[in-house]
């Protein structure tokens, strides 16, 4: 699958790019549903990210994943945690959102997210992806892809939406029905204007 590296690394990454990704997170999204957190990913968060995509309906996961395996093996959840970014946002203790930034070797790093149904149309996707775009800036990434159906109007939406509709997003529709969405990072100097 396409969103899945075995790489946990943070290659190029110094003392000071961890002392700013400190800085960068945790983060707090207030919601009319309460706080969320949104922070990176530890390992002990296995067990939450399971019931979050027992949680999620079919069409989530699908257009995820874009596959209509109905559960996540424990196998696969693991490497998710695993990519070079991997993020949560947390409820409580429970996880209800994940963002990842994967890298395929010669490819553009990816961005994907999954909110789960009952916290979807909250800010907690678009909070994922401004968190990942800080990062990416402080990594000094120029772009970022993101893949999705041609359907998912909803992710569309938010790509547009991204640094107050700063990154201006160029949408492909490639020949296996998928859109890729290419975001031309600017910079750090509009980090955090939407965080």
């Amino acid at each position: 699958h396409r969103c899945v590296t075995g790489a946990g690394h943070r290659g190029g990454m110094d003392a000071r790019d961890d002392l700013e990704l400190d800085y960068l997170l945790p983060r707090e999204l207030m919601t009319a549903r309460g706080p969320v957190v949104v922070r990176t990913a530890r390992p002990g968060d296995l067990a939450a990210g399971e019931r979050m995509h027992h949680r999620c309906s079919t069409d989530s996961v699908f257009r995820r994943y874009f596959s209509a395996v109905p559960a996540i093996s424990p196998t696969l959840q693991a490497r998710l945690l695993e990519t070079r970014l991997a993020l949560v946002a947390e409820v409580g203790h429970e996880v209800v959102g994940l963002g990842h930034l994967a890298d395929h070797q010669g490819q553009p790093v990816e961005l994907a997210l999954l909110v789960e149904d009952a916290w979807q149309r909250y800010g907690v996707g678009l909070a994922l992806a401004e968190a990942a775009l800080d990062v990416a800036d402080l990594w000094g990434h120029e772009r970022l892809v993101t893949y999705s159906l041609q359907t998912s109007t909803a992710a569309h939406a938010l790509m547009r939406r991204l640094r107050s509709g700063a990154l201006h997003p160029q949408f492909h529709q490639g020949e296996d029905g998928l859109v890729q969405t290419v975001l031309p990072l600017t910079g750090r100097a509009l980090r955090g204007l939407t965080a």
